[in-house]
């Protein structure tokens, strides 16, 4: 997980990681729906805080120079799944 804090420092830090940015960074989408139910939120807020998080998240790779971006957000094996 990327936070403030992580990516403000390696910003300023010559020899970090910064140096080395990937050209490509998938994404797997899970467990938002779970998060939410977990802090008694309905399903869908938890999806929509996580679309507010990926924006962020994009947007940063986008600054750090990555050129692709792949999301995995739900597979057709889904469908078949039980409710709970």
């Amino acid at each position: 997980m990327i936070s403030n804090h992580d990516t403000n420092a390696s910003i300023h830090q010559p020899d970090s990681y910064m140096n080395r940015i990937p050209v490509h960074v998938a994404l797997i989408m899970d467990g938002n729906g779970r998060w939410a139910i977990k802090k008694g939120l309905d399903r869908s807020q938890g999806h929509a805080h996580g679309a507010s998080k990926l924006r962020e998240i994009v947007t940063k790779f986008g600054e750090y120079g990555v050129k692709y971006v792949t999301l995995y957000a739900f597979s057709t094996e889904n469908w078949a799944r039980p409710q709970n």
